[in-house]
């Protein structure tokens, strides 16, 4: 139930960040985008990952944030949108 919970946060925070997102080529302080709380939460659940398989996205999500976390304070970002 715990990690229904958390699936249900992350995916709110995702359909946020979507729905914010500005694609016009500006680059963001990550600290000032719905990423930063995603990666957040997403470290601080980690668990969440110990139930995904390897090709689920939002574990490619949670391995950014490991990748990343270190280096949260000088991070920046750029949003792009690809054509299907």
């Amino acid at each position: 139930e715990h990690n229904n919970f958390i699936i249900k946060k992350v995916t709110e925070l995702t359909l946020q960040l979507i729905k914010n997102m500005d694609f016009s080529d500006k680059i963001f302080f990550l600290k000032e985008t719905l990423i930063y709380p995603l990666f957040r939460y997403l470290l601080e659940n980690p668990n969440i990952a110990d139930n995904l398989d390897d090709e689920n996205y939002l574990n490619s999500v949670y391995e950014s944030a490991r990748d990343f976390e270190d280096f949260f304070d000088e991070t920046y970002v750029l949003f792009k949108k690809e054509e299907r």
